[in-house]
């Protein structure tokens, strides 16, 4: 029989002797932090997450500029981090889909000169997917379509 999990809940596991009950993926460490009352973290909570996990040191401002120039060498940065730095080194730490495509795209030209472009599907992937990824409606008075992503870790 199989078992359906709602990842955003806490949720059992069940064997043959105890019942235990352990943090759902959502709220794990590994997506930073949430406080008890499902307020969003303060900046202050948001960039110690993003420095300690990204290995990034003050000073260095947290944008894509704290990542390495192309060529990447032997280690690519992943997909979710250009995400992460992308929406918290924008003003008011949120963006559009587009303006994350076009935010890599002008640190790394290689990605903007690819004839397929994969990456951006992994983009979508991440956004939709991932917890640490909060979708917000565009004010009215805001040009453009879609949403707004922001993040909440």
């Amino acid at each position: 029989m199989e078992q359906y999990i709602n990842y955003h809940q806490p949720h059992h596991h069940i064997d043959d002797s105890t019942v235990q009950s352990t943090p759902s993926p959502a709220t794990s460490s590994e997506y930073g932090h949430q406080t008890s009352d499902n307020t969003e973290p303060s900046d202050e909570e948001t960039e110690d997450y993003l420095r300690r996990t990204l290995s990034i040191p003050p000073p260095t401002p947290l944008n894509l500029l704290s990542l390495p120039d192309e060529p990447h060498g032997t280690k690519t940065p992943k997909i979710s981090d250009l995400i992460k730095l992308a929406i918290w080194g924008s003003p008011g730490h949120k963006l559009t889909l587009r303006q994350i495509y076009t935010a890599i795209e002008d640190r790394y030209p290689s990605y903007k000169a690819a004839t397929d472009k994969p990456w951006q599907r992994s983009i979508r992937h991440n956004l939709s997917l991932k917890a640490m990824f909060i979708r917000m409606e565009r004010p009215v008075s805001h040009p453009g379509k879609g949403y707004y992503w922001k993040l909440n870790i």
